[in-house]
């Protein structure tokens, strides 16, 4: 049952994800601190660049969040140390 309502919920986000791309084929043009001189341009389509920068922010996300508890889980192996050395 369980593996039926992922699949289900995969093919849910798949139609969605397909009919937004072909919704949104206009090309954008993404000016990063102006093209003139050194700066960037990139002209893509406005689904592809939404995707994008869905997807960047979801990896910053989790590599923010794994640190985090990279961070907390060796507080608590130093606590758990201290704990241990107080009852011995």
């Amino acid at each position: 049952m369980r593996k039926l309502l992922y699949v289900l919920l995969v093919s849910v986000v798949m139609v969605f994800g397909l009919t937004f791309v072909f919704k949104n084929q206009q090309m954008v043009t993404l000016d990063y601190y102006g093209a003139h001189s050194w700066g960037f341009s990139w002209e893509v389509q406005l689904s592809l660049l939404i995707i994008t920068t869905f997807i960047v922010g979801l990896l910053v996300g989790y590599l923010f969040s794994t640190y985090s508890n990279l961070r907390l889980r060796g507080k608590l192996m130093s606590a758990n140390r201290k704990l241990k050395n107080l009852d011995t």
